[in-house]
């Protein structure tokens, strides 16, 4: 009970993880739909564009193994880097860094939308 009762503050603060994993599914391809996804003569499909966050962990996960992890360790004198907890820290800061962009970023959306009455936007959301 005592490990369960120490584990909930990182289970409170992981909502703010969740929710951006759910905006990047849900709310990304909204906006793709709207997008121009000309890429190089190809058309990209608006379902396909949430697939570039994982394209991005999938080229991200061995620069982190190869590069950050032994830079860091030099100074935490821990081979893996940083402790899980750390990393499980850092993630979260992370993304709510990630989270507070994307408000900032959709309040400019929504305010250029109201300034010139653009319809094509996605307007079901405001």
């Amino acid at each position: 009970m005592k490990a369960l009762l120490r584990v909930i503050p990182i289970w409170a603060t992981s909502i703010v993880l969740n929710t951006v994993f759910v905006q990047i599914l849900n709310f990304g391809a909204q906006q793709a739909m709207n997008m121009d996804r000309r890429l190089w003569g190809f058309n990209v499909p608006a379902a396909s564009v949430p697939v570039v966050s994982a394209m991005f962990i999938l080229l991200f996960i061995p620069l982190y193994d190869c590069l950050l992890v032994p830079f860091i360790g030099q100074y935490t004198r821990n081979p893996r880097g940083i402790s899980y907890l750390q990393r499980t820290g850092v993630g979260l800061f992370a993304s709510i860094l990630a989270a507070v962009a994307a408000a900032l970023v959709e309040r400019k959306r929504r305010q250029v939308q109201s300034e010139f009455n653009w319809t094509f936007f996605i307007s079901n959301v405001s």
